[in-house]
């Protein structure tokens, strides 16, 4: 028994052989498109028992459950619905091939494009009778399966026939054996007969499979060939060809016949036009009859879709009036539904219509210039429609030339038309400064006029080629520059489509709905206009190299430099796992801060937490996503995760001797994470530092105090210490406000007028209610406390606003407000100085001297002295 497993598939000629053994045990599934889900079968046991005669009491009930098991593997041997389609179809496919054998590849004259149509009609027949030969295998297999299971049972019934007529039993035991037997060799009969045409239907399959591989490494064989050829000159220079022809000794024996240029020219291209197009036509109406249902879902879907567009046109003021009139630099999708519609589903004309003629693909190409037009003319400014009119009908015309290109002359001059025309056009557009970069700025912009300065290059070496006779280089600059051209307006104006769809979804009721996009719809944009972009420049990137025929090139050279890796002893790391360790990471990091900002947007938004909680689920989704995007990242990478045991090592070492402190925060951080004794918004006193937490980190967290300063405090710092957290529970706090009357003021009337003033403040919590006291006797005032509550972030203004209250409170109410008054005593003062505090004035008396005759005689004025006051 001969096992192929499920990788394997032999394409030269292995599937021959593998029919025509008996026997023979296949597993291959093949593509999804192809095939039908496996039908189910009979599980075989793993070790068959020893066959045993039955008993004679057992044998009515065994017959009965054999031939319920005989009816089942009969129906599930039935010829399927599957394989009747492939014997039908195989004719239409024999057709296909003859038609594709038709075309000698391994001629020197064959063309690029004729080798592209090839390569892509024997994909598709190749993958489709890889599919068949996938599909005729399993029902081999099965019926395989079910004739050794047949085998097996019928011996058990074999030793019970000689056990009854050795035993005696009755006759119509034996009959009803017998009748088992016979039960069984007419279904293996039905099994052999079944099995037959399946081997016969998988070995025409395997040999027209074979001609599908040959005619694949044929081409492949002659698109290397003619990628060496590039530089060669390959026909003849085109002033050969147009010149008359020498007359030689048999032309001069008949009549003369005048000719010149122009009349061989258009004898030439008449009929290779005719003849070109009659065998594109022909390609396409067969490929239009084998898949009529593609061309018709197709056409249903463009339908469907326009008529959408044009029925969400009158819901567009519902959902958001004024939207009629769209963004600068955006398609309103819905006031041209067809083009929009048609430009959307003949974008990719290779996924709906795989292994058609390129000849098709030209016509759709060609259908497709016409939304291009109809879209970009209403962003584009009036001055730049002559440069995009201009260069998409050259495309136009380049796709019309495609249905001639199997003939060289026609092809050759057709090329030289469309190649002058266009360097004719851009020159054109350069010289009046008219912008090609349409609505784009900055770096696009500057690299569309880099990619028309360029395209000046590849044209003109494109004519120069074709003239002297390098004609496959010729057709590559020339084909590659016009249809590089066309891939971008056609990007662009795809563009613009889906973001006019982006702008319908974020006004649709469904995206106004999520309350993420609603809010932030502008950064929402931004952001997924920056990602259309750079997907578009990276198809436009591909496309331009596969149009130069350099993907192939640059796809092996970049493969090669990624995978040179760099040794170092037993470890090894290459670029590509490099790049992939660092994609792996920014994915998950950008996957992590979109889904924080849809939990932080439309999910706690929406649900009642505890202060504090949607901080810590937040924190703990983004460290829980960028750890699995770290482990990922280094399996793919490549790297050998049981590594880390010695990793851990060696850091249990590096915490043993440095890495206490960061071991610390790093577990302080997880217990404020859980417990959260401090939350984002606390406002907190950590020894001299008083401010709001602002961030929480998983090593330090960020402390912004009311000066403004923002102070990164350990996390340590939040468990070991004292922390005065001012708002864990609630975002009350009391205030005390002092206050001092005058001896003899009533202190009744005090402690009244202090609670009003509390209570008539609108900021002040009723509860629990304002209240004072009588603090006590102090030196020059009797003393009092208000005590009030209030809102922590509101403290300062409303004791302000309560001071106040009671000033006024108080002068109202004509209770003085007493300021500290000292009694002095002076022991000895000089006689100006006592007079000065005594008010009196002296008098001086200079001609009258003492007793003594030395000092003036100086006496205080009494007059000056005021009465006092009774």
């Amino acid at each position: 028994m001969t096992l192929i497993s499920e990788g394997s598939r032999s394409r030269r000629g292995g599937w021959l052989a593998v029919f025509m053994m008996a026997g023979l045990t296949i597993s291959a599934p093949g593509p999804a498109q192809e095939t039908t889900p496996p039908q189910p079968v009979a599980p075989a046991a793993e070790s068959p028992p020893e066959p045993t005669a039955i008993a004679a009491a057992d044998i009515p009930t065994r017959a009965e459950a054999e031939k319920t098991w005989l009816r089942g593997v009969a129906a599930l041997t039935a010829p399927q619905q599957r394989t009747t389609e492939i014997e039908e179809q195989l004719k239409s496919m024999r057709d296909e091939i003859e038609r594709l054998q038709s075309v000698d590849l391994n001629s020197e004259a064959i063309g690029q494009r004729t080798l592209r149509d090839q390569r892509g009609r024997w994909a598709l027949v190749d993958s489709r009778l890889t599919g068949w030969q996938d599909t005729i295998a399993r029902r081999a297999q099965e019926i395989d399966t079910q004739t050794t299971t047949l085998k097996v049972r019928r011996v058990d019934w074999e030793l019970t026939l000689k056990s009854a007529r050795e035993a005696d039993l009755p006759d119509a035991l034996v009959e009803q054996v017998q009748e088992m037997l016979s039960a069984f060799d007419e279904l293996d009969k039905l099994l052999r007969e079944r099995r037959a045409p399946l081997l016969t239907l998988g070995s025409v399959i395997s040999v027209l499979n074979v001609q599908a591989d040959d005619a694949l490494d044929a081409i492949k064989t002659a698109e290397a060939q003619q990628r060496g050829r590039l530089l060669v000159r390959d026909a003849e220079p085109l002033w050969r060809l147009l010149s008359p022809r020498e007359q030689t000794q048999e032309d001069a024996e008949q009549e003369p016949v005048e000719t010149d240029t122009i009349e061989v020219a258009q004898e030439l291209i008449g009929g290779e036009i005719s003849s070109a197009w009659n065998q594109n036509l022909a390609s396409i109406t067969h490929y239009v009859e084998d898949n009529t249902d593609r061309v018709l879902t197709h056409i249903i879907l463009f339908l469907a879709l326009a008529v959408t567009l044009w029925l969400l046109q009158k819901r567009r003021e519902v959902w958001a009036p004024g939207a009629a009139t769209p963004r600068e630099g955006v398609v309103d999708i819905f006031a041209h539904p067809i083009a929009s519609a048609a430009l959307l589903v003949l974008v990719a004309p290779r996924l709906v219509y795989p292994g058609a003629p390129l000849a098709l693909f030209d016509l759709i190409r060609m259908m497709a210039v016409l939304p291009i037009i109809a879209l970009l003319g209403k962003v584009l400014a009036p001055r730049q429609h002559p440069s995009m009119y201009a260069l998409l009908g050259l495309f136009a015309l380049d796709m019309a030339r495609g249905l001639v290109d199997t003939q060289p002359f026609s092809s050759r001059m057709s090329l030289l038309v469309i190649t002058l025309l266009g360097l004719a056009v851009i020159i054109w557009t350069l010289a009046t400064r008219r912008d090609l970069a349409g609505n784009l700025e900055g770096a696009w912009a500057r690299v569309a006029h880099l990619v028309a300065r360029v395209s000046l290059v590849t044209l003109t070496a494109s004519i120069i080629a074709n003239i002297v006779g390098i004609v496959s280089l010729a057709e590559l600059l020339g084909e590659g520059t016009i249809t590089t051209i066309f891939a971008g307006f056609g990007l662009h104006a795809l563009l613009l489509v889906l973001l006019g769809l982006l702008d319908v979804i974020l006004q649709s009721p469904a995206g106004s709905g999520i309350r993420a996009f609603k809010r932030n719809a502008d950064i929402v944009r931004e952001r997924v206009s920056a990602g259309l972009y750079l997907i578009a420049l990276a198809a436009w990137i591909f496309a331009m190299l596969s149009f130069f025929r350099l993907w192939p090139f640059v796809r092996d050279h970049t493969a090669g430099l990624f995978s040179s890796s760099l040794s170092v002893g037993t470890f090894q790391i290459s670029l590509g796992d490099v790049v992939a360790f660092i994609v792996a990471l920014w994915v998950g990091t950008l996957l992590s801060r979109f889904i924080r900002f849809i939990l932080a947007e439309d999910v706690f938004t929406r649900v009642r937490l505890p202060r504090g909680v949607p901080a810590t689920i937040s924190m703990m989704v983004n460290y829980g996503i960028i750890t699995v995007a770290f482990f990922i990242a280094l399996a793919v990478a490549g790297f050998d995760l049981t590594r880390f045991a010695l990793i851990a090592g060696a850091l249990s070492v590096g915490i043993g001797f440095g890495l206490q402190n960061v071991v610390n925060n790093f577990v302080s951080g997880l217990i404020l994470a859980f417990e959260r004794p401090i939350s984002v918004g606390d406002s907190v006193e950590v020894g001299p530092l008083m401010g709001r937490v602002n961030r929480i980190g998983i090593r330090s967290s960020v402390v912004r105090t009311f000066d403004g300063s923002e102070v990164i405090v350990p996390n340590a710092d939040f468990i070991s210490k004292e922390v005065i957290n001012w708002t864990l529970s609630d975002v009350n706090r009391r205030l005390i406000v002092p206050a001092g009357v005058a001896y003899g003021s009533n202190p009744h009337q005090v402690l009244e007028l202090l609670v009003k003033v509390a209570r008539t403040h609108p900021d002040v919590l009723q509860e629990p209610e304002p209240y004072a006291l009588f603090i006590g006797f102090g030196a020059s005032s009797l003393d009092f406390e208000l005590r009030a509550w209030c809102d922590f972030s509101e403290g300062l203004r409303i004791k302000t606003e309560l001071n106040l209250g009671i000033h006024d409170a108080l002068k109202e109410a004509g209770i003085e407000i007493p300021f500290p008054q000292r009694d002095l005593h002076l022991r000895s003062v000089d006689a100006q100085a006592g007079q000065a505090i005594s008010g009196r004035a002296l008098l001086r008396y200079p001609n009258q001297k003492d007793a003594a005759g030395d000092q003036e005689i100086v006496q205080a004025d009494t007059s000056v002295i005021p009465e006092a006051e009774e």
